[in-house]
């Protein structure tokens, strides 16, 4: 199987800045077809509860301790988030220094190439801070439609 030059491109593209891929159409039908053949056996399952409320007490009761769970594992990544984008000021920080140490020669490099090099560097490590950033915010701004 030879490489299209749209996955070639996506292989050295995800190598400087890796984000998901999109799906191909295939793959999204294949998944719409998968969403709601669940759909259709979750209105089977609750069509076959039974009328018992001790029975659907116990079921009511098993949904909130996963639901408690599920709230658990979001506070958690919300959490981690967080911390991301407190850990990226401290990268900034590094970063900014090196390209004002750079920039005001207190950086003592011999070589134009070492130069380049640097603030090559330095300029991908300021667009990694910032994407690791927006993608920090948008995971926080998910937080508001997912559990409203």
């Amino acid at each position: 199987m030879r490489p299209s030059v749209k996955q070639a491109w996506w292989f050295f593209s995800d190598r400087l800045y890796p984000r998901l891929q999109p799906l191909s159409e295939e793959q999204t039908e294949r998944e719409n077809r998968l969403a709601e053949t669940e759909t259709a056996k979750r209105k089977e399952r609750v069509s076959a509860l039974p009328d018992d409320e001790t029975v659907l007490a116990a079921y009511l009761g098993e949904c909130a301790r996963l639901l408690k769970e599920e709230e658990n594992t979001r506070r958690g990544i919300e959490g981690r988030l967080t911390s991301i984008i407190g850990l990226c000021s401290i990268a900034g920080t590094i970063v900014f220094g090196v390209i004002l140490a750079q920039t005001t020669a207190n950086l003592h490099v011999q070589t134009t190439s070492f130069r380049l090099v640097l603030a090559i560097g330095a300029l991908y490590l300021t667009l990694q801070v910032c994407c690791a950033i927006l993608a920090s915010v948008r995971g926080l701004e998910r937080r508001g439609r997912v559990s409203g």
